[in-house]
Protein backbone atom coordinates (compact mmCIF):
# COMPACT_ATOMS: atom_id res chain seq x y z
CA UNK A 1 0.00 0.00 0.00
CA UNK A 2 1.62 3.23 -0.97
CA UNK A 3 3.03 5.63 1.99
CA UNK A 4 0.43 8.34 1.16
CA UNK A 5 -2.81 6.19 0.77
CA UNK A 6 -1.49 4.77 4.71
CA UNK A 7 -1.13 7.98 5.63
CA UNK A 8 -4.20 9.37 4.26
CA UNK A 9 -5.74 7.02 6.09
CA UNK A 10 -4.39 7.22 9.07
CA UNK A 11 -5.40 10.56 9.06
CA UNK A 12 -9.20 9.45 8.46
CA UNK A 13 -9.15 7.74 11.01
CA UNK A 14 -7.95 9.80 13.44
CA UNK A 15 -10.52 12.46 12.16
CA UNK A 16 -13.34 10.10 12.80
CA UNK A 17 -11.98 9.16 16.22
CA UNK A 18 -11.65 12.78 17.01
CA UNK A 19 -15.45 13.52 15.85
CA UNK A 20 -16.45 10.53 18.36
CA UNK A 21 -14.74 11.56 21.19
CA UNK A 22 -16.13 15.45 20.53
CA UNK A 23 -19.69 14.46 20.11
CA UNK A 24 -19.92 12.39 22.68
CA UNK A 25 -18.64 14.58 25.02
CA UNK A 26 -20.79 17.19 23.47
CA UNK A 27 -23.83 15.19 23.96
CA UNK A 28 -22.75 14.53 27.88
CA UNK A 29 -22.41 18.18 28.05
CA UNK A 30 -26.09 18.69 26.36
CA UNK A 31 -27.76 16.03 29.06
CA UNK A 32 -25.75 17.72 31.70
CA UNK A 33 -27.80 20.70 30.91
CA UNK A 34 -31.15 18.84 30.39
CA UNK A 35 -30.73 17.53 34.05
CA UNK A 36 -29.96 20.81 35.91
CA UNK A 37 -32.73 22.58 33.87
CA UNK A 38 -35.28 19.14 34.80
CA UNK A 39 -34.01 19.75 38.58
CA UNK A 40 -33.65 23.15 39.16
CA UNK A 41 -37.52 23.53 37.35
CA UNK A 42 -38.85 20.68 40.01
CA UNK A 43 -38.01 22.47 43.10
CA UNK A 44 -39.29 25.49 41.51
CA UNK A 45 -42.53 23.80 41.51
CA UNK A 46 -42.22 22.99 45.13
CA UNK A 47 -41.51 26.84 45.94
CA UNK A 48 -45.08 27.78 44.08
CA UNK A 49 -46.56 25.04 45.21
CA UNK A 50 -45.90 25.13 48.86
CA UNK A 51 -46.73 29.02 48.72
CA UNK A 52 -50.21 28.32 47.76
CA UNK A 53 -50.57 25.79 50.49
CA UNK A 54 -49.26 28.37 52.82
CA UNK A 55 -51.76 31.22 51.18
CA UNK A 56 -54.54 28.88 51.76
CA UNK A 57 -53.51 27.91 55.11
CA UNK A 58 -53.79 31.60 56.32
CA UNK A 59 -57.09 32.60 54.56
CA UNK A 60 -58.97 29.55 56.46
CA UNK A 61 -57.09 30.73 59.52
CA UNK A 62 -58.33 34.54 59.06
CA UNK A 63 -61.36 33.01 58.03
CA UNK A 64 -62.31 30.94 61.42
CA UNK A 65 -60.60 32.62 63.85
CA UNK A 66 -58.15 29.64 64.66
CA UNK A 67 -55.34 28.54 63.80
CA UNK A 68 -56.08 25.18 62.46
CA UNK A 69 -55.43 26.44 59.10
CA UNK A 70 -51.78 27.58 59.69
CA UNK A 71 -50.96 24.70 61.84
CA UNK A 72 -52.28 22.24 59.43
CA UNK A 73 -49.62 23.04 56.75
CA UNK A 74 -46.99 23.03 59.30
CA UNK A 75 -48.19 19.11 59.35
CA UNK A 76 -48.41 18.54 56.10
CA UNK A 77 -45.17 20.41 54.81
CA UNK A 78 -43.26 17.55 56.37
CA UNK A 79 -44.87 15.30 53.84
CA UNK A 80 -45.30 17.58 51.05
CA UNK A 81 -44.22 16.75 47.38
CA UNK A 82 -45.12 19.12 44.43
CA UNK A 83 -47.93 17.14 41.82
CA UNK A 84 -46.77 18.99 39.50
CA UNK A 85 -43.00 18.37 39.74
CA UNK A 86 -42.59 15.85 37.33
CA UNK A 87 -44.62 17.39 34.71
CA UNK A 88 -42.31 20.62 34.97
CA UNK A 89 -39.14 18.99 35.14
CA UNK A 90 -40.34 16.35 32.34
CA UNK A 91 -40.72 19.46 30.33
CA UNK A 92 -37.79 21.23 30.71
CA UNK A 93 -36.11 17.90 29.88
CA UNK A 94 -37.96 18.08 26.51
CA UNK A 95 -36.73 21.33 25.78
CA UNK A 96 -33.38 20.76 26.23
CA UNK A 97 -33.67 17.77 23.71
CA UNK A 98 -33.80 14.82 26.77
CA UNK A 99 -35.78 12.50 28.02
CA UNK A 100 -36.80 12.63 31.80
CA UNK A 101 -35.77 9.03 33.25
CA UNK A 102 -36.30 9.27 37.04
CA UNK A 103 -37.53 12.04 39.99
CA UNK A 104 -37.17 11.66 43.37
CA UNK A 105 -37.40 13.65 46.62
CA UNK A 106 -34.22 13.29 48.44
CA UNK A 107 -34.49 13.58 52.63
CA UNK A 108 -32.40 16.70 54.05
CA UNK A 109 -31.06 16.85 57.75
CA UNK A 110 -32.82 20.57 57.48
CA UNK A 111 -36.42 20.16 58.13
CA UNK A 112 -36.49 23.31 56.10
CA UNK A 113 -34.43 22.35 52.82
CA UNK A 114 -35.75 19.81 49.94
CA UNK A 115 -33.86 18.28 47.59
CA UNK A 116 -34.97 16.73 44.30
CA UNK A 117 -32.61 14.23 41.89
CA UNK A 118 -33.25 14.59 38.04
CA UNK A 119 -32.13 11.93 35.35
CA UNK A 120 -32.67 12.50 31.97
CA UNK A 121 -31.13 10.48 29.38
CA UNK A 122 -29.82 12.17 26.05
CA UNK A 123 -30.06 10.66 22.75
CA UNK A 124 -27.32 11.34 19.87
CA UNK A 125 -29.00 12.21 16.81
CA UNK A 126 -26.47 12.40 14.52
CA UNK A 127 -26.08 8.08 15.42
CA UNK A 128 -30.14 7.55 14.99
CA UNK A 129 -29.72 9.37 11.78
CA UNK A 130 -26.79 7.54 10.10
CA UNK A 131 -28.12 4.03 10.92
CA UNK A 132 -25.76 3.49 13.63
CA UNK A 133 -26.20 2.15 17.49
CA UNK A 134 -27.82 4.77 19.80
CA UNK A 135 -25.03 6.43 21.46
CA UNK A 136 -27.42 7.75 24.51
CA UNK A 137 -25.93 9.99 27.54
CA UNK A 138 -27.05 9.71 31.18
CA UNK A 139 -26.96 12.63 33.44
CA UNK A 140 -28.33 13.09 36.88
CA UNK A 141 -28.40 16.76 38.89
CA UNK A 142 -29.93 17.95 42.33
CA UNK A 143 -31.44 20.80 43.12
CA UNK A 144 -31.91 22.35 46.20
CA UNK A 145 -34.85 24.74 47.82
CA UNK A 146 -34.08 26.19 50.78
CA UNK A 147 -37.21 28.00 52.58
CA UNK A 148 -35.33 31.60 54.41
CA UNK A 149 -39.38 33.45 54.89
CA UNK A 150 -42.66 32.98 55.24
CA UNK A 151 -42.00 28.71 56.52
CA UNK A 152 -39.23 29.57 58.30
CA UNK A 153 -37.04 27.14 60.96
CA UNK A 154 -38.31 27.26 64.08
CA UNK A 155 -36.14 25.51 66.56
CA UNK A 156 -35.74 22.11 65.22
CA UNK A 157 -38.65 22.28 62.89
CA UNK A 158 -40.69 24.43 60.94
CA UNK A 159 -42.23 27.26 61.49
CA UNK A 160 -44.51 29.93 59.66
CA UNK A 161 -43.17 33.94 59.72
CA UNK A 162 -45.67 35.91 61.70
CA UNK A 163 -46.53 39.89 61.09
CA UNK A 164 -43.50 40.52 63.38
CA UNK A 165 -40.84 38.81 61.52
CA UNK A 166 -40.62 35.75 64.63
CA UNK A 167 -40.83 32.11 63.23
CA UNK A 168 -43.70 30.74 65.38
CA UNK A 169 -43.83 26.83 65.61
CA UNK A 170 -47.00 25.32 65.97
CA UNK A 171 -47.31 26.28 70.09
CA UNK A 172 -46.80 29.70 69.23
CA UNK A 173 -49.02 29.20 65.82
CA UNK A 174 -52.05 28.42 68.59
CA UNK A 175 -51.12 31.26 70.92
CA UNK A 176 -51.28 33.97 68.66
CA UNK A 177 -53.62 33.21 66.00
CA UNK A 178 -56.50 32.46 68.38
CA UNK A 179 -59.28 35.21 67.42
CA UNK A 180 -60.50 34.61 71.01
CA UNK A 181 -59.51 34.01 74.30
CA UNK A 182 -61.48 31.48 76.50
CA UNK A 183 -63.36 33.86 78.14
CA UNK A 184 -64.68 35.42 74.90
CA UNK A 185 -62.34 38.45 75.21
CA UNK A 186 -60.08 39.64 72.06
CA UNK A 187 -56.79 37.71 72.09
CA UNK A 188 -54.22 40.91 72.08
CA UNK A 189 -52.09 38.62 69.92
CA UNK A 190 -53.72 38.49 67.28
CA UNK A 191 -52.98 41.31 65.42
CA UNK A 192 -49.59 39.21 64.96
CA UNK A 193 -51.60 36.69 63.05
CA UNK A 194 -49.95 36.64 59.62
CA UNK A 195 -52.96 36.57 56.32
CA UNK A 196 -51.88 35.28 52.92
CA UNK A 197 -51.27 38.59 52.00
CA UNK A 198 -48.77 39.28 54.55
CA UNK A 199 -47.46 35.95 54.23
CA UNK A 200 -47.31 36.16 50.24
CA UNK A 201 -44.93 39.45 50.47
CA UNK A 202 -42.29 37.86 52.58
CA UNK A 203 -42.28 34.14 51.31
CA UNK A 204 -38.66 33.05 50.07
CA UNK A 205 -36.49 30.95 49.17
CA UNK A 206 -32.98 29.72 47.51
CA UNK A 207 -32.52 27.40 45.29
CA UNK A 208 -29.55 26.24 43.77
CA UNK A 209 -27.75 23.00 41.92
CA UNK A 210 -26.06 20.86 44.70
CA UNK A 211 -23.32 18.79 44.52
CA UNK A 212 -24.20 14.98 45.76
CA UNK A 213 -22.75 15.63 49.50
CA UNK A 214 -22.88 11.67 49.53
CA UNK A 215 -24.08 11.96 53.72
CA UNK A 216 -27.74 11.91 52.84
CA UNK A 217 -30.04 10.40 55.50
Amino acid sequence: MPALLVAVLGAFAIAVAFFAVANGEEQSARADTAADAAALDAVEAWHDEALALLLTGADATQASGTPAGLVGVLTAIGLFQPGSGYARASSFARANGADLRGLRWVPDRSPVTWTVEATVEQRDPVSAEKGGPERNARSTSRAQVRMLRGLCLSGTGVGITLRTGVCADSTMLLATCTRFLPNGTPNPLWKDCPSSSDLRRVFESERTLVDDPGGWL
